[in-house]
């Protein structure tokens, strides 16, 4: 597999990506974003034997400097149940211990997505329900957020620290 980093010359593809996995959901700032000087990210286009098979991302936030957040990952159709999920969250990981994070977390819907929830624990995640009266979305779209450490120590609970996924979700409307 090859990862290639998102750029100017190659966003608009990894958008039609994008859009394709996730055709209600919109990354498209969320790339821009990575583009900035001093961005806390960086965002991929997955691609296996020449054909470009999906996206994937990491961004951190300034109030947990310990934690990776995968972004925006997904694979097409044709290309899922095949180990490529499995080492695309290796390439995440990697990436996040290069970059001295000691744990990777991921949020993600909890309707619809049973598959999706199942592949995150098979990769070691523990689940909780994120809830949080600080952040309003949370509260009109439900999610999970997954945890596992980097490393071998335990990886703490979230307990529903604020996301800020009521930015995100005006961020993909916008």
């Amino acid at each position: 597999m090859k990862f290639t980093r998102i750029t100017e010359k190659n966003i608009e593809l990894a958008h039609s990506i994008e859009k394709k996995i996730f055709p209600d959901y919109d990354a498209l700032n969320n790339y821009k974003d990575s583009l900035k000087e001093g961005a806390k990210g960086e965002f991929y286009i997955i691609e296996e034997k020449g054909n470009n098979i999906g996206v994937i991302g990491l961004y951190s936030y300034d109030d947990y400097p310990l934690d990776a957040w995968l972004g925006f990952f997904g694979l097409l159709d044709e290309y899922r149940h095949q180990g490529y999920g499995a080492q695309a969250i290796q390439f995440f990981e990697g990436l996040a211990r290069t970059w001295g994070f000691k744990y990777a977390r991921l949020f993600t819907d909890t309707f619809d997505n049973d598959h999706a929830k199942e592949f995150y624990k098979e990769q070691g995640y523990k689940e909780e329900i994120y809830f949080n009266k600080e952040d309003p979305a949370s509260l009109k779209y439900p999610i999970s957020i997954f945890s596992k450490s980097l490393f071998d120590d335990e990886c703490p609970a979230w307990n529903n620290r604020n996301i800020h996924f009521t930015k995100q979700v005006k961020k993909q409307q916008a």
